[in-house]
């Protein structure tokens, strides 16, 4: 049997003629938000370890409400993102859902944090992040290695938004372009010296 607690407080209001209509702020939420802040912290401690959508039956909340409180603290911690020490990037790309739908993720290969990520796979995934790089006091002039997959819209995007940066291409894509090209030789091989 589960149990629920309900808040309900009327706030003390004022009406200024310049300002309009003004609500008492109270310490146990954020204005208008419509959650205590024990709860926005309780979703934000869940969301580190599953999904949006269980937390909104969990919690029996709507998701779209929770997803709301994720992003409101995922940009206030975005603001004080300082990203001034970054010189090594890596970038890669995950399938977000079933088809063809991508999320490019940017990481800084020496503090390994993601940075930056967003949806698609193209050359511009990689100029938006050097537009967040500048807004985020990173220097595009001090990134000095980019490794990535072998995606020609990574190389392009790269070649465009860091042309003083080395490119190295990722070991596994390296490595997996390797066992396909020695299979190949194998198979060639076995028709002529079975």
């Amino acid at each position: 049997m589960s149990s629920s607690t309900y808040l309900h407080v009327r706030t003390p209001r004022i009406s200024c003629p310049h300002c309009g209509v003004k609500a008492v702020a109270v310490p146990w939420a954020r204005a208008r938000c419509g959650f205590t802040l024990l709860l926005e912290k309780a979703a934000m401690t869940l969301a580190k370890h599953m999904p949006v959508l269980a937390i909104a039956r969990f919690l029996q909340e709507h998701d779209t409400h929770l997803w709301r409180i994720i992003s409101y603290y995922v940009e206030e911690a975005r603001k004080r993102e300082d990203f001034s020490q970054v010189s090594q990037i890596a970038v890669d790309e995950t399938s977000s859902r079933r088809g063809h739908r991508y999320i490019t993720l940017i990481v800084d290969s020496q503090e390994r944090r993601v940075l930056f990520a967003t949806e698609g796979k193209d050359a511009g995934t990689i100029q938006a992040f050097k537009a967040d790089l500048r807004a985020h006091h990173g220097k595009v002039k001090k990134i000095q290695e980019v490794c990535m997959d072998l995606s020609p819209a990574f190389r392009e995007g790269t070649a465009k938004a860091f042309p003083r940066a080395k490119r190295t291409f990722d070991r596994y894509h390296t490595v997996r372009l390797v066992n396909e090209a020695l299979d190949q030789v194998r198979r060639q091989e076995q028709k002529v010296h079975p």
